[in-house]
């Protein structure tokens, strides 16, 4: 397979079609990066350490920044910003820069640093304005949503949210919209709007239905073990329940690596 068709896997977030056609391998910078950022949204963290790392080691962009992403991730907050604070200066692309600013801006708040986080995620959701990429855009206005939820501002966090939802794709990663609407249900039912929080449920249920649908075809929920073959799904078809239930691990905004 060439180059080109793991590209499209990527942006259509097919990334079990990455990792069955790189794990292991992966020889260039940029097939490290692709391998470990499949690895990386669909929930595997620690096994995405090592190419994001030799990706970031052999100079490709995105894979520096995701590599500062799975570092936050892991909860290497302190190690996450210095990443960041070497590695912004270098980015050419100017929504890797924006990347950027936004994962070390969750990093610091985080860390409890909570000023200077909620100071980069506002710059970088001016700057996704400014862009002009309304699904790049949601996600981060997710972000910063939720930043305001923890510091008390849920006006603002509930504005936020609702503009969020309104642009956040259901399909193909429905992940970061499932984040956002527990954000939302999170501050409806800490209000006591019971209607609106069931409204929020219903329409989050609807999602999950339809992301597992997406994530395991009938062929893979009807597989059984044959005979004298395989024990079950591969691991790659085991995967995408990762993505289809972010809630219990990855709602929040120092482990929500989706966008």
């Amino acid at each position: 397979m060439t180059m080109t068709p793991f590209e499209d896997a990527l942006q259509a977030g097919q990334y079990a079609t990455i990792i069955d056609g790189l794990l292991g391998q992966a020889r260039t910078a940029r097939e490290h990066a692709l391998l470990g950022i499949a690895l990386l949204r669909s929930g595997e963290l620690p096994q995405a350490e090592l190419p994001l790392q030799r990706s970031a080691i052999l100079g490709d962009p995105e894979g520096t920044v995701e590599f500062g992403n799975l570092v936050r991730l892991l909860g290497r907050f302190d190690e996450a910003r210095a990443h960041f604070e070497a590695c912004l200066p270098t980015l050419l692309d100017p929504e890797l820069q924006l990347r950027a600013l936004r994962w070390w801006g969750a990093a610091a708040f985080a860390a409890g640093d909570t000023h200077e986080g909620l100071l980069k995620m506002e710059r970088a959701w001016h700057g996704y304005v400014a862009y002009g990429d309304d699904a790049l855009t949601a996600r981060v206005t997710q972000s910063l949503a939720q930043m305001h939820a923890v510091l008390g501002n849920t006006p603002r966090a509930r504005l936020l949210l609702t503009e969020a939802i309104r642009a956040l794709p259901v399909a193909p990663d429905s992940a970061p919209r499932l984040s956002a609407l527990k954000s939302l249900l999170d501050l409806q039912v800490k209000d006591g709007e019971v209607e609106a929080a069931r409204g929020t449920l219903a329409g989050a249920k609807a999602l999950l239905v339809l992301s597992h649908r997406r994530a395991w075809p009938p062929t893979w929920r009807s597989a059984r073990p044959s005979s004298g073959g395989s024990a079950g799904p591969t691991r790659s078809t085991r995967r995408p329940w990762k993505r289809c239930f972010p809630w219990p691990t990855r709602w929040g905004i120092t482990t929500c690596g989706c966008g």
